[in-house]
């Protein structure tokens, strides 16, 4: 089943905005691309506290005509959740 998220912050950079589906455990991106679960990371924040984030990759960004709106990295859009 695909939702939308509520709208926090304007912009197709703000992964809130963008749909995801609960089944697959991917986003959708408004290019209507899939952004796909690929690991668990573990950061330590500056006061020395350890988080766990689900990484999500795009299938597909290079050559995307939306990607500057959504991303400033190189390659794939990556997304800490």
């Amino acid at each position: 089943m695909y939702k939308n998220n509520t709208q926090i912050q304007k912009g197709h950079k703000n992964a809130k905005n963008w749909t995801y589906c609960e089944e697959d455990d991917c986003f959708i991106c408004p290019n209507g691309r899939r952004v796909t679960f690929k690991k668990y990371q573990n950061k330590k924040n500056p006061s020395g506290y350890e988080q766990s984030f689900k990484i999500y990759e795009c299938e597909d960004c290079p050559h995307c005509p939306l990607k500057a709106k959504c991303t400033k990295a190189k390659g794939t859009v990556k997304l800490l959740q």
